[in-house]
């Protein structure tokens, strides 16, 4: 997968500066050091694509300028001693070396010149030589600040966002007024809204409503972002909405989707649903959040076992209306086959950077498929810390489906084992998953699982990429793809070799 360029990387850091940042300083020294930050971070733009040859440019006038000065002396010029130089690639470092150790040299000629003019009369023409190279060696050292305040910076890929588009709180506060009168319910006002950090498949916000009453209630927004950069099963927002709705007719901890959206004034489809109280456990990279308790992970092995064992026909709705239904006569190996098959599809008809690590990850899958004829289940595909909210203790949501799908109860497991094995025993974890309900495991299934969960995260990673690299999204968090979640990712399916 190509790595993301420096200049790539500046592009994001100084939109989400102006964009997330600086909107959001009051007038006083913070805003001041944003905009001195900014400026920082063009001048390094810079630095990776003109800057280089005009200082190039400079050191070559400045030689010139040094052989002038030593005619003038009468001395010759010695052989250049680059010693004090970075002798390495000639990258922008080196130059600055360079240009620092020749400003050095220029500084000593010209004092030495402008210490034997006499400003006699009789010597007027040599002075006036002696002057005029004085002055141009002065507008030497004028000349690259000059020349690289007007430098243009690089092209980049185009910004086709419509910042007009994004979801404001007028559009929601106009949304939700829409659907609530078509039931019958009063109007509300968004008194608060604001967009979350964290989740890379999805933008998230959060929004305090308040009806005439007074009466206050939250509600969360999942949205999508403009260029939707995974439209295959549950990665659609509409299809996590359905699966959504059907699990809400159950007892498991998931979220009660409300209104689906999908209006032209804003840039991606949306739903809404009520806040489900507690924190977020963990984050990915970053591990468990403190205070999580060995109840707390004993509660996941819980919700696992009570996820898997639900029968296949809880879902028989929502797959006639919105999935495959014949996945309710599916087995385990026919339902891996066919999303080998789906996937390998879907990335022959779309854009993805090249990877020879995908390559490797779909062969190893296709001849390793397990001869399992179980009936299949639902399995949530992301279930880790970073996708748990929790209360005092106790888990209260199990949030971020859309890498849900149906397969075998290993695939969750071989996915967590690596956060939950740091913090409690693995055994004591799949004891209580069994005592709670939860399926027989079969170790060879386990292995295949632990491949085929880095699927969809590659894969969603790789597109994430694409996308920044071609100027289809300029959204900063994705840079996190390539400075954390790749090695992960990565890792994540090699482990089982």
């Amino acid at each position: 997968m190509r790595i993301n360029s420096s200049d790539r990387y500046l592009q994001l850091v100084i939109r989400a500066l102006q964009t997330s940042v600086e909107p959001q300083l009051s007038p006083g020294a913070a805003q001041g050091i944003a905009e001195i930050i900014r400026t920082v971070l063009l001048e390094l733009r810079k630095r990776e694509s003109g800057a280089p040859e005009l200082l190039r440019a400079c050191i070559a006038d400045g030689k010139a300028l040094q052989v002038e000065l030593l005619e003038l002396l009468g001395e010759s010029c010695p052989e250049p001693d680059d010693s004090r130089c970075n002798t390495g690639d000639g990258g922008f470092e080196n130059l600055v070396q360079q240009h620092a150790l020749l400003t050095e040299r220029l500084a000593e000629l010209t004092g030495r010149l402008a210490s034997l003019r006499t400003g006699s009369r009789s010597e007027r023409g040599a002075d006036d030589l002696a002057g005029g190279l004085l002055r141009r060696v002065a507008e030497w050292e004028l000349s690259y600040y000059e020349r690289q305040s007007v430098l243009p910076l690089a092209s980049g890929p185009d910004e086709t966002h419509a910042e007009a588009r994004a979801l404001t709180r007028d559009s929601l506060e106009g949304f939700l007024n829409e659907r609530r009168r078509a039931e019958g319910l009063p109007p509300v006002s968004v008194a608060v809204f604001e967009q979350l950090l964290g989740g890379y498949g999805k933008q998230t916000y959060r929004a305090c409503l308040r009806e005439s009453s007074e009466a206050e209630s939250e509600i969360v927004i999942r949205k999508t972002d403009p260029l939707d950069h995974m439209k295959f099963g549950f990665s659609t927002l509409e299809q996590e909405f359905h699966l959504l709705r059907s699990l809400a007719k159950t007892d498991f901890p998931a979220p009660r989707p409300r209104y689906l959206s999908n209006i032209p004034s804003v840039d991606g489809s949306f739903f809404t649903m009520p806040r489900i109280p507690g924190r977020v456990a963990g984050t990915f990279l970053g591990g468990v959040s403190d205070g999580n308790t060995d109840s707390m992970y004993l509660q996941l092995a819980e919700l696992m076992a009570r996820l898997h064992r639900m029968p296949i026909d809880t879902f028989s709705d929502y797959l006639h209306a919105h999935g495959d239904a014949s996945v309710l006569g599916a087995n385990v190996r026919d339902c891996y086959r066919s999303n080998l098959d789906a996937w390998g599809r879907y990335i022959a008809e779309n854009d993805f950077l090249p990877s020879p690590y995908l390559s490797w990850m779909f062969d190893w899958l296709n001849h390793h498929l397990p001869d399992d004829e179980r009936p299949a289940v639902l399995v949530h595909g992301d279930f880790n810390v970073h996708n748990v909210l929790a209360d005092r203790g106790a888990v209260t949501g199990v949030l971020d489906w859309e890498c849900a799908g149906f397969g075998a109860p290993e695939q969750d497991l071989a996915y967590v084992r690596p956060h939950i094995a740091k913090h409690i025993d693995w055994n004591r974890f799949i004891d209580h998953y069994h005592e709670c309900g939860g399926p027989r495991l079969n170790p060879d299934v386990m292995r295949f699982c632990l491949v085929y969960s880095a699927i969809r995260v590659n894969l969603g990673g790789n597109k994430l990429t694409y996308n920044l690299q071609h100027g289809a999204n300029w959204d900063i968090r994705f840079a996190m793809v390539d400075l954390g979640f790749s090695q992960a990712f990565m890792q994540m399916g090699l482990r089982a070799e």
